[in-house]
């Protein structure tokens, strides 16, 4: 049988079948992808709180360390070996001087020892020209050193102050807001800016990103753990009700920055991460969601062929060798080598129509021996007495002598004779052509 390309039936139990599929596999894959776009952000969200969260972490730490310092710094303002010493040098001998600088000396280094972000602890005394400090010893002060660094305090605007390259907490007893009028002492606590850093690279190196440590309105001091400083943000001011802590975050070409500023003590700390680890975590779901659309296209396709191939293709097959049936063409036959339900369809068609031939035959072959029968007998009982009438009929047309009509009907008579009589009997006397 001629296998042919079978036309598209919306009608189809195979259409539908395959119609039923996408709606259960279209939802399915509709699922997938909300499901793979959630998860997506809660990862990228997850990254970014991870972020937050550290920088939350170091700013917790450094703010502890600063606040403990300026404690620090404010107690032994008060202590009695720092606050009484300027005023007892007048009635003091040499020798007392120099002990309570020795006194105070010791005091330096243990103040120096309390904390590694401390770089350095001086003390100045304008009255002797005097300056001790913790990592250099007792000194002169060089060329009225206390005035420039005096003239600093407060110019980040926090309690920290910029002097020389490097980051100090200051107080002066008593306070004067004129730096020409000499103090009777001036106590400052040093930063260590290589402990700054060091710290700066350690929590960096935990998330794979930059940190930048920046102090003043106008960002004038920064520390980073990368040598490119990144982009920053003005300082800018809190607002009523506003939180001493404020976490900004804002976004560049490459980076997503995320950036926090401490009203309090005038410092913002910020960290940046790249757009590609930022991403990373939509990307690889990207390639998920990307794969499974591949797989579900393939599935659909490999289902619908396999449909095809099952079940569409052999019903079109019989479908077509029914229509031939009813055209009445019972001589054709299924040829197959199935062994499923369809298989066993073909060979039962193919009987039906092995039995449909051969009734048609036997009833085609019953009808004609019928007909010949019928004939026959009809012969048999029809030539005698149709002889005789004919005589008959004819005697009497002579006797009228109507002689056209008589030539007429032996004609018909003589043609009768030859093509029905003549068959059936075997020939009859005096019956010829």
């Amino acid at each position: 049988m001629k296998m042919l390309w079978p036309r598209w039936n919306p009608n189809s139990i195979v259409v539908k079948l395959i119609g039923a599929f996408l709606l259960v596999m279209l939802p399915l894959c509709a699922l997938s992808i909300s499901t793979t776009y959630y998860s997506s952000n809660q990862m990228q969200a997850e990254v970014e709180r991870a972020n937050e969260s550290k920088l939350h972490f170091y700013y917790s730490h450094l703010e502890f360390e600063l606040r403990r310092m300026t404690a620090l710094v404010t107690e032994y303002s008060l202590d009695e070996a720092f606050s009484t010493f300027s005023t007892r040098i007048p009635i003091m001998t040499q020798y007392e001087v120099d002990s309570n600088l020795n006194t105070i000396y010791g005091k330096l280094k243990q103040i120096k020892e309390t904390s590694p972000y401390i770089g350095d602890v001086v003390y100045y005394v304008p009255q002797i020209g005097k300056k001790v400090s913790a990592a250099d010893g007792i000194t002169g002060d060089p060329e009225l050193e206390w005035r420039s660094l005096l003239a600093t305090m407060g110019n980040l605007n926090g309690a920290l102050s910029k002097y020389g390259g490097g980051l100090y907490l200051l107080r002066s007893n008593p306070f004067n807001l004129d730096s020409n009028v000499p103090p009777n002492f001036l106590l400052g606590v040093k930063l260590s800016t290589d402990e700054l850093k060091k710290r700066l690279k350690e929590f960096a190196a935990s998330g794979g990103n930059a940190i930048t440590l920046a102090f003043g309105t106008g960002n004038e001091y920064v520390l980073s753990s990368s040598e490119q400083l990144p982009e920053l943000l003005p300082a800018g001011k809190p607002q009523p009700g506003e939180d001493t802590v404020s976490i900004e975050r804002f976004r560049t070409a490459d980076s997503a920055y995320y950036s926090l500023y401490d009203h309090v003590n005038n410092f913002r700390l910020t960290t940046n991460i790249s757009n590609t680890v930022l991403m990373k975590p939509i990307q690889v779901y990207k390639m998920l969601l990307w794969l499974l659309s591949a797989v579900s296209v393939v599935t659909v396709i490999l289902f619908s062929f396999w449909t095809y191939r099952t079940i569409h293709r052999p019903m079109s097959i019989l479908i077509r060798g029914f229509k031939k049936a009813e055209q009445g063409q019972t001589g054709l036959s299924i040829t197959h080598s199935r062994r499923d339900e369809f298989g066993y369809l073909y060979s039962r068609f193919n009987e039906m129509l092995k039995h449909l031939h051969t009734l048609i035959e036997e009833n085609y072959v019953q009808r004609i021996r019928t007909g010949e029968a019928e004939l026959k007998h009809l012969q048999s009982q029809i030539t005698p007495h149709f002889l005789y009438n004919s005589l008959f009929t004819i005697k009497q047309m002579a006797e009228v002598e109507n002689t056209e009509l008589i030539k007429e009907f032996s004609d018909e008579l003589g043609g009768l004779c030859v093509r029905v009589i003549i068959p059936a009997t075997g020939g009859v006397p005096g019956c010829s052509e």
